[in-house]
């Protein structure tokens, strides 16, 4: 059932795949060009999360994957929801991952940048334990998880 990670200690199930994309408050997203280029892109104020875990994506990662180069003025902020909160207030650009940026979507709050859209397939799974028992309520949660976010398309 578990596909098995020969470098780790876990068995790894895939559950679903997750895009990245610009997203801002609604006025912000109102002033901005009709047409928008990477390089345009660019030079909006960003804001950066600084994280060392290297799945996160950057904005300098996610500029290059649409072939523009980041500006160098930085507006790093402390962590995904504050960035995310600030972008609500107009403050700038954050990078939202689908799966947790959807309420905010949904809401209103917030809204995407059309145009850009990093897909990150097979980045939601679950670590299950080689070499000790696992928790038997583990795979009904995880087909929970399969069932509930496999329905929804990333992108």
């Amino acid at each position: 059932m578990y596909s098995v990670d020969e470098v780790s200690s876990f068995a790894v199930e895939f559950i679903a795949d997750e895009a990245v994309f610009p997203v801002c408050s609604p006025s912000f997203a109102d002033a901005l060009p009709p047409s928008l280029a990477p390089a345009d892109l660019a030079q909006l104020s960003l804001l950066h999360v600084e994280y060392q875990d290297p799945s996160w994506i950057t904005w300098s990662q996610f500029l290059e994957h649409f072939g523009a180069t980041e500006q160098r003025d930085r507006r790093v902020v402390t962590s995904y929801n504050v960035g995310l909160d600030m972008a609500e207030q107009g403050e700038g650009l954050a990078l939202g991952w689908q799966r947790s940026v959807q309420a905010r979507l949904d809401s209103g709050v917030l809204v995407r940048v059309p145009g850009f859209v990093m897909p990150k397939p097979g980045v939601i799974n679950a670590y299950l334990p080689k070499h000790t028992a696992v928790n038997p309520f583990a795979s009904p949660f995880v087909a929970i998880l399969k069932d509930t976010l496999g329905t929804t398309q990333a992108g």
